[in-house]
């Protein structure tokens, strides 16, 4: 499960949503084999295109959860992320499974406020310690390993991801395989407001 945090996802791009969210939102679902090349594009590189409305009930969810922060077009990232990464686990999670999946993990573990709890607040200077992250994370993870991607600031990195692993029944946590951190090379980062 990735989720993305969008100040961060947008600080060297032109997004293009007005109000960026002040909080976790959805990058993606990945299926993995824990080792590489990750599964991709399961069904071929055809482009199946999501439908308004055709994900039901769920849809005004997912706008709020899983926005296309960069284009301001849920749709075609949905559509991305599912032909990309949902195709893969298709034979246990057909598309509004899939949908239904990541939304469940991410309200089982708000990593917002998992991070507001420990005084990871968003501010543009004010560093926090890594190890206190991960540490939050951790306890609301069943003591298992996330990973944290983070991007180039000036003098210390914007967390820009996080990720949990799962077991292929979406719903038991585990370690996340090495490396544990991307672009962290400090042991401080700072959550961009």
């Amino acid at each position: 499960m990735v989720e993305q945090w969008p100040t961060t996802v947008c600080i060297n791009r032109m997004c293009t949503l007005k109000t960026l969210p002040k909080l976790f939102t959805i990058h993606g679902l990945w299926g993995t084999n824990v080792s590489q090349p990750y599964p991709l594009y399961c069904s071929g590189k055809g482009n199946r295109r999501i439908l308004k409305g055709s994900l039901g009930t769920l849809e005004p969810q997912l706008i709020k959860e899983w926005p296309d922060v960069i284009n301001q077009n849920d749709l075609d990232f949905w559509s991305y992320e599912w032909n990309k990464h949902g195709t893969c686990s298709m034979n246990k999670f057909p598309q509004l499974d899939y949908f239904q999946l990541a939304l469940t993990i991410k309200a089982r573990i708000n990593l917002t406020d998992v991070l507001r709890q420990v005084g990871v607040i968003p501010h543009k200077t004010t560093p926090h310690n890594i190890n206190t992250i991960v540490t939050a994370i951790k306890s609301a993870n069943n003591n298992n390993n996330p990973v944290l991607v983070c991007t180039s600031g000036t003098t210390i990195p914007y967390l820009k991801e996080i990720r949990l692993c799962l077991y292929d029944n979406g719903t038991t946590y585990r370690n996340c395989p090495p490396p544990l951190f991307s672009g962290c090379y400090n042991k401080n980062f700072v959550l961009l407001p």
